[in-house]
């Protein structure tokens, strides 16, 4: 692979955004286990999560990382396709959540089943995130471990 100017910048912003998105992640599970009314907050949280989800998945589907992937080893273009449309099945349960979200809010609400739904889209999204890793291994065949 030829290192560019423009995959450091990608891979620098990937980065980036990874980070912010875990970040919402952790602050939508804490708003969950707090059990308050649903709130503009809530709300709020859930549209960053959908934009940031999308930008993710976008990096994901772009030239610097699918793609060279399907190029790199055709072998695991099933797997890619797979992956890309657990994507917006994934940004489909997160518009979701945003409407039931809304309507508690309206509603005055507390959200016990979409606090269920979150837990269950969070699962879904690590199990999401641990295959694309192990995708990344076997068209690398890397070694990427935990940092001890």
């Amino acid at each position: 692979m030829t290192i560019t100017n423009s995959w450091i910048c990608s891979k620098s912003t990937a980065k980036q955004q990874y980070v912010m998105l875990h970040s919402l992640l952790d602050a939508l599970e804490s708003r969950f286990a707090s059990q308050e009314l649903a709130n503009r907050s809530l709300v709020s949280l859930l549209n960053s999560l959908a934009s940031h989800l999308q930008t993710h998945f976008e990096f994901e589907e772009s030239e610097d990382y699918f793609s060279s992937l399907s190029k790199r080893a055709p072998r695991l273009s099933s797997e890619i396709a797979r992956l890309q449309a657990e994507h917006h099945e994934l940004l489909r349960e997160v518009d979701d959540m945003i409407a039931k979200a809304r309507v508690a809010f309206a509603e005055h609400k507390q959200t016990p089943t979409l606090a269920c739904q979150y837990i269950e889209f969070l699962k879904q999204f690590e199990e999401h995130e641990a295959a694309e890793k192990k995708l990344l291994q076997e068209a690398y065949n890397l070694d990427i471990g935990s940092k001890d």
